[in-house]
């Protein structure tokens, strides 16, 4: 508890790391610093329960709850109301330090609904920050990938125009060649995309060619080709490399929904389901749930969300804005539980935007829809979503909607510079080997060319 009376409780060391790496408190915005932390002292009895150490009364949600500044020791308000207000007694009932009534701070008082306010998080300074650092973030990152992308399209176009006039083939229109050039950039891996790595860069011990030379002996049509260039990393193939380097990173993504009903923590495990976590985190990043409703509503089985349409029949992957992608399954993730996330699709390799949580253990969904998370906070938000009626369609008779999305922590972005690092280490290792063989003698191709090229020679003499 920080030592400004908003009687908000929070871990010791996660608070004495945020206050050391913000200065500020994070309900109000105040500025503080780690001297401004009040660490509690509570007790509970032999059944584990927290009580007052004076009445022995169980505190639960409808307690009035206090506790001194000066001391830390949390109280009933009726012990410290007929022991120390009442009687006028300033001293601790405990350890008998000295105190004054502007040392009592509220923790818990349902019928104040000012102090009760406090409590919700969605209000916090700290994470209203978070939202706009986060709105800011989604406009300067669509800014800077229409820049990036579009100037990567016209490099494009202009290296064909350049190898279509070297050739000596029809010119085509800038038109055509965008055409065929928008078809090969994937949004979500553009940046590797205009480095322009080859397969053996992204995946090393993997080289994959371009098939000119067997084309070349096989079709009368192609001009004939001798040396075997290898080709271009497939978006697909830049991507598993990514899903590698995440699983390899072992952390996962926190994230919370901010819905009508309250808020929603979920724990995303990117270390397991690395490509359905990864399209979960970068929608959410995108704001692409913001104002959506869950759509879908099934009192002990799940509610389903995630389509902006609200149909049911709507919503777009991360990739390429539009394509699905395919299921993705672990044994250690199971809907063997309370609150577990799920994608919802229309069958096998499906998978778009859409996603449920479910209310109950559901191992007949096992395998059929990919498991990549659980909800690790607000599990009363989860019981009140339940508790409301759904039509005979299954839609929920009273709006339940996402506010809002929160991406506390994810790891996403780091993969991606690691990646990166990756491709660029491996293309100059590359560059430098072919460097140190076109100093030296002729290739093994070369030669094997010559020898093709005496033989048929010879062969024509002879007939």
């Amino acid at each position: 508890m920080l030592n400004n009376n908003s009687g908000v409780i929070f871990e010791y060391e996660n608070i004495l790391e945020y206050v050391q790496k913000y200065r500020n408190d994070p309900v109000s915005g105040d500025p503080v610093t780690g001297r401004d932390i009040i660490q509690l002292h509570m007790v509970k009895n032999t059944d584990g329960e927290w009580n007052c150490p004076i009445t022995n009364k169980v505190f639960n949600n409808s307690s009035h709850i206090v506790a001194i500044r000066t001391s830390g020791n949390v109280y009933s308000f009726n012990a410290v109301d007929e022991l120390n207000i009442k009687a006028k007694n300033w001293t601790d009932l405990i350890d008998g330090s000295r105190f004054t009534r502007a040392d009592i701070i509220t923790l818990q008082d349902p019928q104040n609904p000012d102090i009760m306010a406090k409590r919700d998080i969605s209000q916090f300074k700290h994470l209203q920050q978070v939202r706009d650092d986060a709105a800011e973030a989604r406009r300067t990152e669509q800014k800077v990938r229409h820049s990036t992308t579009s100037e990567s399209v016209m490099r494009e176009i202009e290296r064909k125009q350049k190898e279509d006039a070297e050739s000596g083939v029809v010119k085509r229109t800038t038109e055509e060649i965008l055409q065929g050039v928008t078809h090969q950039i994937a949004e979500d891996v553009a940046r590797f995309q205009e480095l322009r790595p080859l397969a053996e860069d992204v995946n090393p011990g993997l080289t994959l060619t371009t098939g000119k030379v067997s084309t070349s002996f096989t079709s009368t049509s192609s001009s004939r080709s001798t040396v075997n260039e290898s080709r271009l990393a497939t978006p697909d193939e830049i991507r598993e490399a990514r899903w590698k380097i995440m699983r390899e990173m072992k952390q996962k993504a926190l994230v919370q929904l901010q819905t009508t009903l309250g808020n929603l923590n979920l724990e995303i495990r990117t270390d397991i389901a690395m490509r359905t976590g990864w399209n979960f985190v970068t929608l959410c990043k995108k704001g692409y749930y913001d104002n959506t409703s869950f759509h879908r509503l099934i009192p002990g089985f799940m509610i389903q969300g995630g389509d902006p349409t609200g149909s049911g029949t709507g919503g777009a992957s991360a990739f390429d804005g539009t394509r699905k992608f395919r299921d993705e399954f672990d044994t250690r993730l199971q809907h063997d539980r309370r609150g577990v996330l799920s994608m919802a699709n229309s069958g096998p390799n499906t998978n778009g935007s859409q996603f449920f949580i479910t209310f109950r253990e559901t191992p007949h969904l096992d395998l059929k829809h990919p498991v990549f998370g659980y909800v690790v906070g607000g599990k009363a938000t989860l019981d009140r979503m339940e508790q409301v009626a759904a039509d005979r369609n299954d839609r929920p008779v009273e709006e339940i909607k996402i506010l809002s999305t929160v991406v506390f922590s994810d790891a996403l972005d780091e993969a991606d510079n690691l990646l990166e690092e990756f491709i660029r280490n491996n293309m100059q290792k590359r560059l430098r080997n072919e460097a140190e063989r076109t100093t030296s003698l002729p290739t093994a191709s070369t030669a094997v060319a010559a020898d093709v090229d005496a033989a048929v020679a010879n062969k024509r003499v002879r007939l």
